[in-house]
């Protein structure tokens, strides 16, 4: 009698905020991270900020790792994750120092193109395929970014970017500045190939 192959239970799918937390302000500490875990319960939050802050212990589906973004990717698995996304964090940093009970401050060794291109490999690494990493952005780490999706294992082809339309700019606090100052914004697109 042949063996009956028993059903795996499949995985919710993994989506990763980095730079969740913000400037510490309560009202607004990783509101989009638990926001999106209390509306889309089959999905896998994961929350990625230097600064400290905790999710509620209600939220099953989301948890916040303390870290910079490379540290906190690395914590993932291989081709784990369909969605990195990041407003007006991932172009803005270079490297975190981790300072116990304060926020994060950059360290200088390595600068803001090394750190943002590293961190794009290690989101290439722990993208599924066809996986998508989704950046918003003001116009000078747009730049900062294209010219390190290339060297991190995207291709250029795969990457789309676009001007904000001003009815988007409501998405966060930051992003509302900018319209504020009437400062443009770009959201990107990077694709993981098969």
């Amino acid at each position: 009698m042949p063996a009956i192959a028993t059903a795996r239970k499949p995985r919710k799918p993994i989506v990763v905020h980095l730079g969740n937390v913000g400037e510490g302000r309560t009202q607004i500490t990783s509101a989009k991270t638990r926001v999106f875990a209390h509306r889309f319960k089959k999905v896998r939050f994961v929350g990625i900020d230097a600064a400290h802050t905790k999710m509620d212990k209600g939220i099953k589906n989301a948890v916040q790792i303390r870290a910079g973004f490379r540290a906190g990717l690395r914590k993932l698995a291989d081709s784990s994750v369909s969605i990195i996304s990041s407003e007006m964090a991932l172009g803005y940093y270079g490297m975190f120092k981790l300072i116990p009970g304060k926020h994060a401050h950059e360290e200088p060794p390595r600068g803001i193109e090394a750190y943002t291109r590293d961190t794009l490999a290690v989101a290439h690494q722990k993208l599924k395929s066809g996986g998508k990493v989704l950046i918003v952005a003001g116009a000078v780490e747009t730049q900062r970014i294209q010219e390190a999706l290339v060297g991190a294992g995207f291709r250029a082809k795969d990457t789309k970017t676009r001007r904000l339309k001003k009815n988007e700019y409501n998405m966060t606090p930051w992003t509302s500045n900018f319209n504020d100052r009437g400062q443009e914004l770009f959201h990107t697109t990077l694709v993981k190939q098969k």
